[in-house]
Protein backbone atom coordinates (compact mmCIF):
# COMPACT_ATOMS: atom_id res chain seq x y z
CA UNK A 1 0.00 0.00 0.00
CA UNK A 2 2.86 2.40 0.88
CA UNK A 3 4.70 1.49 -2.53
CA UNK A 4 1.19 2.08 -4.47
CA UNK A 5 0.64 5.46 -3.04
CA UNK A 6 4.53 6.94 -3.57
CA UNK A 7 4.03 5.47 -7.25
CA UNK A 8 0.71 7.25 -7.48
CA UNK A 9 2.50 10.49 -6.10
CA UNK A 10 5.53 10.24 -8.26
CA UNK A 11 3.03 9.13 -11.08
CA UNK A 12 1.05 12.49 -10.55
CA UNK A 13 4.10 14.82 -10.56
CA UNK A 14 5.36 13.42 -13.54
CA UNK A 15 2.32 14.01 -15.55
CA UNK A 16 1.02 17.29 -14.05
CA UNK A 17 -2.31 16.61 -14.31
CA UNK A 18 -1.83 17.61 -18.48
CA UNK A 19 -5.12 17.40 -20.65
CA UNK A 20 -4.84 16.07 -23.52
CA UNK A 21 -7.57 17.57 -25.58
CA UNK A 22 -9.64 21.01 -25.06
CA UNK A 23 -13.18 19.59 -26.02
CA UNK A 24 -15.80 20.07 -23.45
CA UNK A 25 -15.89 17.70 -20.65
CA UNK A 26 -20.12 17.23 -19.48
CA UNK A 27 -21.13 15.92 -16.60
CA UNK A 28 -24.17 13.64 -16.53
CA UNK A 29 -27.57 14.70 -18.26
CA UNK A 30 -30.52 15.80 -16.40
CA UNK A 31 -29.20 16.48 -13.08
CA UNK A 32 -30.48 19.26 -10.83
CA UNK A 33 -27.00 20.64 -10.37
CA UNK A 34 -27.79 23.56 -8.41
CA UNK A 35 -28.95 20.96 -5.33
CA UNK A 36 -26.41 18.59 -6.02
CA UNK A 37 -23.73 21.36 -5.46
CA UNK A 38 -25.65 22.71 -2.78
CA UNK A 39 -25.27 19.13 -0.97
CA UNK A 40 -21.36 19.12 -1.88
CA UNK A 41 -20.71 22.00 -0.36
CA UNK A 42 -22.19 21.64 2.74
CA UNK A 43 -21.47 17.87 3.37
CA UNK A 44 -17.61 17.86 2.10
CA UNK A 45 -15.19 18.04 5.26
CA UNK A 46 -13.37 20.99 5.86
CA UNK A 47 -10.02 20.97 7.41
CA UNK A 48 -6.74 19.65 7.18
CA UNK A 49 -6.41 15.24 6.61
CA UNK A 50 -3.19 13.20 6.53
CA UNK A 51 -2.11 9.99 5.07
CA UNK A 52 1.51 8.93 6.40
CA UNK A 53 3.33 6.08 4.90
CA UNK A 54 6.68 5.13 4.84
CA UNK A 55 7.18 7.26 1.58
CA UNK A 56 6.03 10.13 3.03
CA UNK A 57 3.38 12.20 4.29
CA UNK A 58 0.41 13.82 1.50
CA UNK A 59 -1.71 16.20 3.52
CA UNK A 60 -4.75 17.83 1.91
CA UNK A 61 -6.13 21.39 2.87
CA UNK A 62 -9.90 21.78 2.43
CA UNK A 63 -11.97 24.96 2.77
CA UNK A 64 -15.12 26.83 1.64
CA UNK A 65 -14.73 30.05 -0.07
CA UNK A 66 -18.19 31.93 -1.06
CA UNK A 67 -19.53 29.65 -3.69
CA UNK A 68 -16.67 26.72 -4.23
CA UNK A 69 -14.16 24.63 -2.61
CA UNK A 70 -10.52 24.78 -2.29
CA UNK A 71 -7.90 22.38 -1.35
CA UNK A 72 -4.45 22.25 -1.71
CA UNK A 73 -2.32 18.77 -1.56
CA UNK A 74 0.99 18.83 -0.79
CA UNK A 75 3.59 15.14 -0.42
CA UNK A 76 6.35 15.75 1.22
CA UNK A 77 9.40 13.06 1.82
CA UNK A 78 11.46 13.81 4.80
CA UNK A 79 11.64 17.65 4.60
CA UNK A 80 11.33 17.51 0.66
CA UNK A 81 7.98 18.91 -1.10
CA UNK A 82 8.03 16.50 -3.81
CA UNK A 83 4.61 17.20 -4.97
CA UNK A 84 2.02 20.28 -4.78
CA UNK A 85 -1.42 20.95 -6.12
CA UNK A 86 -3.99 23.52 -5.77
CA UNK A 87 -7.90 22.35 -6.05
CA UNK A 88 -11.39 23.82 -6.78
CA UNK A 89 -14.37 22.40 -6.86
CA UNK A 90 -16.87 24.98 -8.51
CA UNK A 91 -20.43 24.99 -10.61
CA UNK A 92 -19.95 25.96 -13.50
CA UNK A 93 -22.81 26.81 -16.68
CA UNK A 94 -25.10 23.84 -14.87
CA UNK A 95 -22.12 21.93 -14.81
CA UNK A 96 -20.16 20.46 -11.17
CA UNK A 97 -16.31 20.45 -11.97
CA UNK A 98 -13.21 19.80 -10.10
CA UNK A 99 -9.91 21.95 -11.41
CA UNK A 100 -6.45 20.36 -10.65
CA UNK A 101 -3.21 22.61 -10.87
CA UNK A 102 -0.05 20.68 -10.30
CA UNK A 103 2.87 22.78 -9.49
CA UNK A 104 5.68 23.07 -12.52
CA UNK A 105 3.37 21.09 -14.75
CA UNK A 106 1.42 21.87 -17.13
CA UNK A 107 2.57 25.07 -17.98
CA UNK A 108 0.62 25.99 -14.56
CA UNK A 109 -2.59 24.98 -16.54
CA UNK A 110 -5.50 23.20 -14.54
CA UNK A 111 -6.96 20.38 -15.82
CA UNK A 112 -10.75 20.17 -15.58
CA UNK A 113 -12.80 16.86 -14.38
CA UNK A 114 -15.92 16.80 -14.60
CA UNK A 115 -18.78 15.33 -11.94
CA UNK A 116 -20.34 12.11 -13.61
CA UNK A 117 -21.91 10.32 -11.04
CA UNK A 118 -22.88 10.57 -7.32
CA UNK A 119 -24.87 9.18 -4.07
CA UNK A 120 -25.09 10.79 -1.07
CA UNK A 121 -21.40 10.72 0.47
CA UNK A 122 -19.82 9.60 -2.91
CA UNK A 123 -18.40 11.38 -6.01
CA UNK A 124 -16.84 10.87 -9.24
CA UNK A 125 -15.04 12.83 -11.69
CA UNK A 126 -13.90 12.03 -14.90
CA UNK A 127 -11.84 13.26 -17.80
CA UNK A 128 -11.64 11.03 -21.12
CA UNK A 129 -8.81 12.88 -22.38
CA UNK A 130 -6.61 11.82 -19.88
CA UNK A 131 -4.42 8.20 -19.57
CA UNK A 132 -4.17 8.31 -15.39
CA UNK A 133 -5.73 9.45 -13.34
CA UNK A 134 -9.30 10.12 -15.82
CA UNK A 135 -11.37 8.90 -12.91
CA UNK A 136 -11.19 10.27 -9.53
CA UNK A 137 -13.79 8.95 -6.74
CA UNK A 138 -13.85 11.20 -3.92
CA UNK A 139 -15.90 9.08 -0.62
CA UNK A 140 -16.85 11.26 2.08
CA UNK A 141 -16.77 9.34 5.37
CA UNK A 142 -18.12 11.60 7.68
CA UNK A 143 -16.13 14.43 8.64
CA UNK A 144 -13.50 12.69 10.03
CA UNK A 145 -11.61 11.25 6.37
CA UNK A 146 -12.19 11.01 2.44
CA UNK A 147 -11.33 7.92 0.90
CA UNK A 148 -9.73 9.05 -2.40
CA UNK A 149 -9.68 6.54 -5.76
CA UNK A 150 -8.19 7.17 -8.70
CA UNK A 151 -8.63 5.35 -11.88
CA UNK A 152 -6.99 5.24 -15.71
CA UNK A 153 -4.43 4.12 -18.08
CA UNK A 154 -0.41 3.35 -17.51
CA UNK A 155 0.95 1.63 -20.81
CA UNK A 156 -2.41 0.07 -21.94
CA UNK A 157 -3.20 -1.34 -18.49
CA UNK A 158 -6.02 -0.33 -16.01
CA UNK A 159 -4.36 0.99 -12.84
CA UNK A 160 -6.58 1.76 -9.65
CA UNK A 161 -4.79 3.64 -6.75
CA UNK A 162 -6.98 4.40 -3.74
CA UNK A 163 -5.81 5.76 -0.55
CA UNK A 164 -7.64 7.42 2.77
CA UNK A 165 -6.79 10.92 4.31
CA UNK A 166 -7.78 11.39 7.74
CA UNK A 167 -8.58 14.13 9.56
CA UNK A 168 -5.58 15.48 11.18
CA UNK A 169 -5.91 16.12 15.13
Amino acid sequence: MVARFYYVVILLSLTGCHQQSNQAIKNEPNVNTDSVFTSILNQWPKGTFVYESNAGIYTEIWERADQELRGQGNFIVQEDTLFSMKMHLVEVNNYIKMFYQVNRQNDGKETEFALTNHTNNRFTFENPFRHFPSIMTYELLGDSAIHITERGFKDRKEETQDFVVKRKP
